[in-house]
């Protein structure tokens, strides 16, 4: 499964991810994703970086927990997708700032 999401993501402007899911069960219901992450912010600053995480999907809903290779900080991420809805929410931490 691929998936890619775009909005505004606060101070980090308009964000683009392409995630590429590998299932760890016959259910596809658990399993980790790679992909990258482009942000561009106000200013016009361009930002982009290697993510990974694991998943667990009820149905349409998805659970991420992600790691993105950011070139100013180590940024852990948790998610959740409503993949009918079209929408991701995200709960963002950087680790070396």
């Amino acid at each position: 499964m691929a998936i890619t999401y775009s909005g505004e993501v606060g101070k980090y402007g308009l964000v683009d991810a392409s995630h590429q899911y590998t299932p760890s069960n016959a259910e596809e219901t658990k399993g980790h994703f790679t992909g990258s992450v482009q942000a561009i912010n106000d200013c016009g600053a361009l930002d982009r970086s290697f993510t990974a995480g694991l998943y667990s999907r009820d149905g349409v809903k998805v659970r991420l927990y992600g790691f993105d290779d950011d070139a100013d900080a180590r940024v852990m991420w948790v998610g959740d997708a409503d993949l009918r809805e079209k929408v991701l929410k995200v709960k963002v931490w950087e680790l070396d700032r």
